[in-house]
C-alpha cells in the first residue's frame, strides 16, 4: 500500500467547508451507532506547553487513526496518521493544522443547521483569531439562508482586516455581536465572553465555545441561551 501524504497547503486546496460538513456529520452518525470508538484527548506537560493525542478507531469505514499536536510558545504543529485495517497499513500522513481547523469548524456547521432557528439569517462571531473564519465559512455552508455575518474582537486592526478577508462587518462590542440568530465564541478568553442576560430580546439557538487546550471554560456561552453547542478547538 502507498502511503498518502498531504502537506497544509495540499489539505486547503482539496478540501472544502461542504466536504468537512458532510464528513463530520456522518461521522457522527456512526459514533451514535456505536461502530466507533473515540477516546478522550491525553495530554502530556511540556516546559512551555502540552503535548496532545487522540485516537479513534472507525470499523464502519476501516480506519484507525490519531491527532497529535505539540502546543508551544513558539508553535503548534499537528499531524494525523490513518492506518487502514484490512489490509493493515499507514494510509496516511497529513499535516492537520487547516484541517482541524476545518472539522471544529464543520462541527458548529451542523449544530447550527439542526439548532438554528427557522429562517435564522445572522450570524454573530466573538472572536476573529485562528478558529473564526472556518466557523464563519462553514455554518455559511450549513444555514444558506445566512445574510449578514458580524464580527467582534479587542484589536480595531485585526478586525477590520478579518472583516476584508472573510466579507463581514465589525460589531462594536461583545453584546453587539450577540444580538444575531446564531452566535460563535472562537476565543482564548479565561473569562466569559457572552453573558446569558443578553439573550433576553433575542436567543441565538446555537452558541459554539472555542478553546485552546485548558480547562473547560463553558461559561464563555452564557447559560439562558435556547440551545447551546460547546466545542473545544483542537
Amino acid at each position: 500500500m502507498a502511503t498518502l501524504f498531504l502537506r497544509e497547503q495540499d489539505v486547503e486546496e482539496l478540501l472544502t467547508p461542504a466536504d468537512a460538513l458532510e464528513a463530520v456529520e456522518a461521522s457522527f452518525h456512526r459514533l451514535a451507532r456505536g461502530v466507533v470508538d473515540n477516546r478522550p484527548r491525553t495530554r502530556l506537560p511540556l516546559d512551555d506547553g502540552q503535548y496532545a493525542v487522540m485516537a479513534c478507531v472507525d470499523r464502519e469505514l476501516g480506519y484507525a487513526g490519531l491527532k497529535s499536536y505539540a502546543w508551544t510558545g513558539t508553535g503548534t504543529p499537528f499531524v494525523v496518521l490513518l492506518f487502514s485495517l484490512a489490509p493493515a497499513g499507514l494510509a496516511a500522513v497529513i499535516e492537520a493544522d487547516k484541517l482541524g481547523q476545518l472539522r471544529t469548524g464543520a462541527a458548529s456547521g451542523v449544530a447550527a443547521s439542526y439548532l438554528a432557528r427557522e429562517g435564522a439569517s445572522s450570524l454573530g462571531v466573538i472572536g476573529c483569531g485562528w478558529q473564526a473564519a472556518s466557523q464563519i465559512a462553514c455554518i455559511r455552508a450549513a444555514v444558506p439562508g445566512i445574510e449578514r455575518v458580524a464580527v467582534h474582537c479587542r484589536t480595531p486592526e485585526r478586525l477590520a482586516e478579518f472583516c476584508r478577508a472573510n466579507d463581514c462587518e465589525p460589531a462594536g462590542s461583545h453584546h453587539e455581536a450577540a444580538d444575531h440568530d446564531i452566535v460563535v465564541t472562537a476565543t482564548t478568553s479565561k473569562d466569559p465572553v457572552l453573558r446569558g442576560e443578553w439573550f433576553a430580546r433575542r436567543r441565538p439557538r446555537m452558541c459554539s465555545g472555542c478553546e485552546r487546550p485548558g480547562p473547560p471554560r463553558a461559561r464563555q456561552c452564557g447559560a439562558r441561551a435556547r440551545r447551546v453547542c460547546l466545542l473545544r478547538l483542537a
